[in-house]
């Protein structure tokens, strides 16, 4: 694609050329969100302080990771799922301090052995802060196995911590450092594919011509004369259609058999408008490509109508009897 001698075209090429660039920025972008989750799934585990010396001496907080020795089989008091493999609430006590802990089934069922008293299990999990409505229930369950209406929430903190410890937490949780790397990734890899298919296209259609066509073609680009429609990237020069939406097309009015409008509804709305472009040759071309808005069907009309002045012999407009002409007399289909 050398030796292009429109300012047009070369802007054509820039632009095309900026998705390479935003999919390489994407990517690279991605890069850094992969190591991060790397580092956090490889560091090693750091050594966890004890839950209820932490909680004794009111310097707990959350977040924090703990280890629990537990001297009897825990209790459940809350559960947002009733399976029974499902993660609950439990009372879990270690020597003579009750605490609350939010354990998976695989280690409860660790838990809950006959000697547990005589051979304490320690458990490893992080510090959070106990919802309000768990709290409810964790007094109300509390009660309920002493028998009597002994704790409340103004005394609460007295006997228990407002801090759990969470064994179903994941201490080297990456998830959201390898989304940010997947979705950069999945951009950056359409924007590579964008850039891919219209460097095709742009290709393929600079093949169409021989180079004699395209000085024709650069020098009516250039002309004052030529029609522009900006925002659609469409030109209509002396004897072509050049359309620099999304690659380039070119067309010659004399190879021109069909042409019509085509609009793109999603649930009764228009989004998008264009015009369909079909040739001699079987080619189907797609130009003046816009969203969907209230001026460019007019637009659509008027380019139209300048085609068909260039043309008069064309096929104008979707309909069966132009499908069924355009059948027999080009092969269209």
């Amino acid at each position: 694609m050398k030796n292009i001698k429109s300012q047009k075209i070369k802007t054509a090429v820039s632009l095309i050329n900026r998705y390479l660039l935003v999919a390489i920025v994407l990517l690279l972008l991605a890069i850094p969100f992969y190591v991060w989750a790397y580092v956090i799934e490889t560091q090693e585990e750091e050594t966890p302080v004890d839950f209820t010396d932490q909680v004794a001496s009111g310097t707990l907080t959350s977040g924090e990771y703990v280890e629990l020795k537990v001297t009897e089989i825990p209790s459940v008091f809350a559960e947002y799922d009733s399976s029974k493999t499902s993660d609950k609430y439990y009372f879990a006590w270690s020597d003579n301090y009750l605490n609350v802990a939010f354990l998976d089934y695989d280690t409860y069922e660790k838990l809950n052995q006959e000697d547990i008293n005589e051979n304490p299990i320690t458990i490893r999990g992080i510090t959070k802060s106990l919802p309000n409505d768990v709290v409810e229930l964790a007094i109300s369950g509390y009660n309920e196995m002493v028998g009597e209406e002994f704790l409340t929430v103004t005394n609460y903190q007295s006997y228990l911590s407002t801090l759990y410890i969470d064994t179903t937490a994941d201490i080297h949780n990456s998830t959201v450092q390898v989304l940010f790397g997947i979705l950069f990734t999945v951009i950056g890899i359409i924007f590579l594919i964008m850039f891919i298919a219209y460097r095709r296209k742009f290709k393929k259609m600079w093949k169409h011509y021989s180079e004699r066509e395209w000085n024709r073609i650069f020098t009516e680009l250039e002309r004052e004369d030529v029609k522009t429609y900006k925002r659609s990237r469409l030109y209509l020069t002396e004897h072509y259609i050049v359309g620099l939406n999304h690659g380039l097309t070119v067309v010659s009015y004399d190879d021109l058999a069909w042409v019509y409008p085509y609009q793109l509804k999603q649930y009764g709305i228009t989004t998008s408008r264009s015009l369909i472009l079909w040739t001699k040759k079987k080619e189907r071309y797609a130009v003046a490509s816009l969203e969907g808005i209230m001026k460019s069907k007019a637009m659509m009309e008027e380019v139209m109508d300048f085609i068909v002045n260039k043309n008069p012999a064309l096929l104008v407009g979707f309909t069966d009897e132009n499908r069924k002409r355009a059948r027999d007399l080009y092969q269209i289909r």
